[in-house]
């Protein structure tokens, strides 16, 4: 006789799907709007290089440094939209109307007012670089103050908007939250490419920016208030407080972060001089693209890893380590390959006669970091999600140090090449602290996993690199080169991911799937 299942057991199901579905769709939406927005960079660099010139493109470069979204003040709010979506979220669990109208009320309030200060930070401490350095641009059109208080007001507006993001990530439509970041980034792509080709001047494009950021915020709040329906409350003090608790231990790990993405352009810019940051700036877009695989592959084993450590799976955590490593090396290392062997026919392609010097050059040092970081990428997600934290806090601050002590001294010896040699040693002395606690906390064998993970996945990439120096050697075009790699260089990569990137079971299990699909079809 059937037992029909009781209403908490049925409503524990209908939560279990409902969160399988919403952590597939926003998985994929992030990945989506990832990848536009590396598209989207990747489309307005030339535009603003040619419209602003080498020296005041350097200048934006150095400006974005200090962004909301990717630069230094992304940190100013201490880890508290994190914290308040999962707050939100709990909230939302339990059904609890009052706490979540309060919740969101606070996090909207915290957020404009950390915009507001950060703002007057960031035009104070603007100016006074400007009076210490007593820079002044080549280009007299070229008002810096102006760029710096523009600047800073989008920084207001952007910390600002995160609110909206964050309560939408509370409510599980990160997916939304995803589009409207992705909106935003276009209208600033179009609007500041649109003011460096039609006027040139570094003050206008950063103000198109700020309009722009103003554009894309209201329609966050707009998309917010209607899939929420929030009203705006007085702010709880006790409520930020907890927030802020809970987001300091959050996000440890950001800081280190926004050190490694925004090092290189400051030290460029300080030590050498903005013109040279564009050269920076060129090479991380390109770096960008391949950071953007190696995330989309390697963030998701953090749930993945919790769930199996808390059911005691130590042979799934073994198996999501060695397996996950591998895939992700699979998906990364061949886009690094192609960008590190063919970066000057991208660079010509891409932006021409007006790509800063040692581009090129910058782009292959770039890419090689993350392709040796790759290596670790899947184990340091896997310690994150086993309470394990602290360990990659240690070993990135390790990495930290190295790289800004080296930075410092090879920028005067090399110039931008010297930044970026370091960031390789950094990444190169990262890599072994990761791996080997992730072994020895998986039960895994180091030899096993290089054999089982490393070889196979950096396999494909070897292939590739021996049909693009063929192809190099035949043609000369930088288009018929490029063209030639994708196609002749996708077939390769994708055969010899198969014949030895895959194990015997995986390469049945795709045989039986592709066979079942044309079946199907």
């Amino acid at each position: 006789m059937s037992q029909t299942p009781t209403t908490d057991e049925a409503r524990e199901g209908q939560d279990r799907a409902f969160v399988k579905r919403r952590l597939i769709v926003n998985t994929g939406a992030s990945i989506a709007t990832n990848l536009w927005a590396i598209l989207v960079s990747l489309a307005v660099v030339p535009v603003l290089i040619a419209g602003l010139g080498p020296e005041a493109f350097g200048i934006w470069a150095l400006l974005l440094a200090f962004s909301a979204l990717t630069g230094w003040f992304s940190l100013a709010d201490f880890g508290v939209g994190v914290a308040s979506s999962n707050a939100l979220a709990a909230a939302q669990a339990n059904s609890d109307q009052h706490r979540r109208k309060l919740l969101i009320s606070t996090t909207i309030w915290y957020f404009a007012a950390i915009g507001m200060a950060s703002a007057a930070i960031y035009a104070a401490g603007g100016a006074l670089v400007l009076e210490v350095s007593s820079f002044v641009p080549s280009d007299p059109q070229n008002d810096v103050m102006l760029a710096i208080a523009l600047a800073a007001l989008q920084v207001g507006v952007d910390l600002t908007s995160r609110s909206f993001v964050s309560i939408l990530d509370g409510v599980q439509r990160v997916d939304l939250a995803r589009l409207l970041d992705a909106v935003r980034r276009t209208l600033v792509a179009v609007f500041a490419g649109a003011a460096a080709a039609t006027i040139g001047t570094l003050q206008a494009t950063v103000g198109a920016a700020l309009v722009a950021s103003c554009v894309g915020a209201l329609i966050s709040a707009i998309v917010a208030q209607r899939m929420v329906r929030w009203s705006l409350r007085s702010p709880s003090f006790s409520i930020v407080v907890e927030l802020i608790r809970a987001g300091i231990a959050i996000g440890l790990l950001r800081p280190l972060g926004v050190i490694h993405r925004t090092m290189d352009r400051i030290i460029v810019g300080v030590i050498i001089g903005p013109t040279a940051v564009g050269g920076v700036e060129v090479a991380a877009s390109l770096q960008n693209g391949i950071d953007a695989i190696l995330s989309a592959t390697s963030n998701p084993v953090t749930p993945s890893a919790s769930f199996l450590h808390a059911g005691g799976d130590q042979e799934g955590l073994r198996r999501v380590f060695i397996r996950g490593t591998r895939y992700s090396l699979l998906a990364t290392i061949p886009a690094g390959v192609f960008v590190v062997m063919l970066s000057p026919q991208i660079i010509e392609v891409w932006i021409g006669s007006d790509a800063p010097e040692s581009s090129a050059a910058l782009a292959r040092l770039g890419c090689l970091a993350i392709m040796v970081m790759a290596i670790a990428a899947v184990g340091s997600n896997l310690l994150i999600g086993i309470g394990q934290a602290r360990l990659v806090l240690l070993a990135a601050s390790v990495s930290v140090g190295i790289n800004l002590a080296l930075s410092i001294w090879l920028a005067q010896e090399w110039g931008p090449e010297g930044v970026f040699t370091a960031t390789l040693i950094s990444s190169a002395a990262l890599t072994p602290l990761i791996v080997l606690p992730s072994v020895r906390l998986t039960s895994a064998h180091l030899g096993d996993f290089i054999r089982r993970s490393v070889l196979p996945g950096f396999a494909p990439g070897v292939v590739l690199a021996i049909v693009i120096v063929g192809i190099v050697a035949v043609l000369q075009s930088p288009v018929w080169i490029l063209i030639a790699a994708a196609v002749l260089g996708g077939l390769a990569t994708a055969a010899s991911t198969y014949a030895l990137g895959l194990d015997q079971p995986e390469r049945t299990s795709l045989r039986a799937f592709l066979g079942s699909r044309m079946v199907s079809d």
